[in-house]
């Protein structure tokens, strides 16, 4: 009459891993559905992308976000802008740059990716015309995501010195905007 006892474990770590993930776009579908709420309840289409510029600097605790786009000479020109309070804007010095300044952004855009630069010290070397206009403007990292107009990259969206956080990935969130603003005609 012996007892005997049976324990079975089941890992259930991948099962909390999946949760945390759908969790994590539920709430940056949720963050991006109130941005476009409140962003679309406004009568100026300016004010639209204004609001979601600050909206997406805020939900990654980033100094700027803005957003350039081609002008008619073939040059970028930064179109909007939101900055971090005690961050200075850079949107007037930042008007009809030559294409050598993002060319190899562009290059990166036309592949179908995005700009991540985690430190610009890392291309000091590979991109010096590049990284003496980051510098200057004090920005540390960024991301840019490219946006298009008739089947064309009509500018970029982008983010400096934000901070990575688990609530959003910061690529993600970056990437579904530009699609929104790829579809406005403002």
């Amino acid at each position: 009459n012996k007892k005997y006892r049976i324990e079975i474990s089941i890992d259930i770590s991948e099962e909390r891993s999946q949760d945390k993930m759908i969790q994590k776009y539920r709430d940056m579908e949720s963050f991006v559905n109130e941005a476009l709420k409140d962003a679309l309840s406004v009568e100026s289409p300016d004010e639209t992308i204004r609001i979601i510029l600050e909206y997406l600097g805020k939900a990654l605790n980033g100094e700027r976000t803005y957003i350039f786009e081609k002008n008619r000479d073939g040059r970028d020109d930064n179109t909007y802008e939101w900055t971090a309070p005690g961050v200075p804007p850079e949107i007037d010095n930042l008007q009809n740059l030559p294409p050598e300044i993002c060319e190899n952004w562009y290059h990166i855009f036309e592949e179908g990716k995005y700009v991540q630069i985690p430190d610009i010290e890392e291309m000091r070397l590979s991109d010096p015309f590049q990284y003496e206009n980051l510098k200057r403007q004090g920005i540390k990292r960024l991301m840019a995501f490219p946006f298009y107009r008739q089947g064309r990259i009509a500018g970029y969206l982008g983010g400096d010195n934000f901070e990575v956080t688990d609530q959003f990935n910061t690529a993600e969130l970056l990437e579904a905007l530009s699609l929104f603003l790829g579809g406005q005609d403002y």
